[in-house]
């Protein structure tokens, strides 16, 4: 017998028929009107609801905090915390409680380590400083605090007392003194600056003491 062959018969080709119609002018501003109409829509809704909002908070009755408050008075009310350390960002100073106050710091610097790039002072508190540590070991809040500085080798210790009374809030005595941590370090110099300054706002003067060495401020 002879073999017979199969004939396979082609695939008919696949018609992909393209829309080529392209919107005319007129759809697309109708489009545009729309999109924009709906937009004017949200947004008088949300203004309609943002005065709704308004309107009910206004008619709600607001009752007082009736507990007792942290601080009822200030300034010379509390004379024996009128003055004290309330310069968070100087390593020692000391103000009032008043907005524009009086202010008196205190900076150092080590004369043998002064660079080409200037002194370094050390004044307020820097990370950049590297101090070893300073901290308020004694605090009462009101008439004494004794605090300790290490830098490198050497500790400075500032301390303060106040004494109320008068028109002024008191009087107040305040002492730095440097002690050397290490013994080959005792013959290196700190030169301390103590300083006192008025606020451009105050109406006031300093006055010092009589003599040559100033041991104290009035005013």
């Amino acid at each position: 017998m002879g073999r017979q062959r199969q004939v396979q018969k082609p695939e008919k080709a696949l018609k992909v028929h393209f829309d080529k119609t392209v919107p005319s002018n007129s759809e697309n501003r109708s489009s545009f009107v729309v999109s924009i109409k709906n937009s004017l829509v949200m947004l008088i809704v949300v203004i309609a609801m943002y005065v709704a909002r308004k309107g009910y908070l206004e008619t709600r009755v607001t009752t007082p905090f009736d507990e007792h408050k942290v601080v009822t008075e200030s300034g010379l009310m509390v004379p024996d915390r009128y003055w004290g350390s309330y310069r968070p960002g100087n390593y020692f100073g000391l103000k009032t409680r008043e907005f524009h106050s009086p202010v008196v710091g205190l900076m150092w610097y080590f004369p043998n380590r002064v660079g080409p790039d200037g002194i370094s002072i050390r004044h307020w508190c820097e990370q950049g400083d590297r101090l070893d540590r300073y901290t308020w070991t004694k605090h009462d809040g009101r008439s004494f605090g004794i605090q300790e500085i290490d830098d490198g080798p050497v500790r400075i210790t500032t301390s303060f007392v106040k004494r109320p009374g008068g028109i002024q809030g008191g009087d107040w005595t305040a002492r730095i003194s440097v002690s050397h941590l290490k013994q080959e370090s005792r013959g290196e110099p700190v030169a301390l600056l103590f300083y006192s300054a008025l606020d451009p706002h105050t109406q006031g003067r300093l006055n010092h003491y009589p003599g040559n060495v100033l041991s104290g401020m009035v005013g």
